[in-house]
């Protein structure tokens, strides 16, 4: 079959990589925040890059099961999808995390927004090395499967973490709410709110049409 010759394996591997990324960055400019002001185009590749790496991974996944493509191909594939999930997980999108919430709070302070960069990349390598040894993992090796076992441990802690104080602290705040009754006056005062938001949406909509045909 032509899916089992090398080349024409790395070109469909090719061809299917810049299918997802193009994708993913489509998504994420279009539907995921397309009310929204994230217009830096760095946010988006690296949204784009991380959603065609995972893709990629289960799809190579897929073809070695169905036993499609060349094996020496999908080996080199995989080892790249790997890594780039790796370089990412650790150096990419924890940098740009920190970056952009330094430079919000800092007002545009490049200087300071560098140097809690780089003072925050070693604190969370040492982080996940510590999240590491929940399951026993002390070697100091940087092979691909034991950095990937490390971020994993880490993720699914934070997770866990997350989900666990959503679940608590959402019925804890608005227990109150089932457990009083609502008064008239509170329900008028919503409806208000609720006219107003109207209208306020009405003006926008407006000043909005208004705008398009002096254009």
């Amino acid at each position: 079959l032509w899916a089992d010759r090398p080349l024409c394996s790395g070109i469909f591997l090719l061809a299917s990589f810049a299918g997802l990324f193009a994708s993913g960055h489509w998504f994420f400019a279009r539907l995921l925040y397309r009310d929204y002001e994230v217009k830096a185009r760095y946010i988006q590749a690296l949204f784009a890059l991380t959603l065609a790496s995972s893709f990629s991974l289960f799809e190579l996944l897929l073809a070695t099961l169905a036993g499609a493509l060349a094996p020496a191909v999908r080996a080199r594939a995989w080892q790249a999808s790997h890594w780039t999930l790796i370089a990412l997980s650790y150096v990419a999108l924890p940098a740009c995390f920190v970056w952009t919430t330094t430079r919000s709070v800092l007002h545009g302070s490049r200087r300071v927004s560098l140097a809690c960069t780089a003072a925050a990349l070693p604190a969370f390598w040492y982080a996940v090395y510590l999240s590491g040894t929940l399951i026993r993992i002390d070697s100091l090796g940087l092979s691909a499967d034991l950095l990937m076992a490390r971020i994993g441990v880490f993720g699914v802690t934070t997770v866990a973490m997350l989900s666990g104080f959503g679940a608590v602290n959402f019925p804890f705040r608005s227990m109150h709410s089932c457990l009083r009754p609502v008064t008239q006056q509170q329900v008028a005062d919503v409806e208000q709110r609720l006219l107003r938001t109207l209208s306020l949406i009405a003006t926008k909509k407006r000043q909005v049409l208004q705008l398009a045909q002096d254009e």
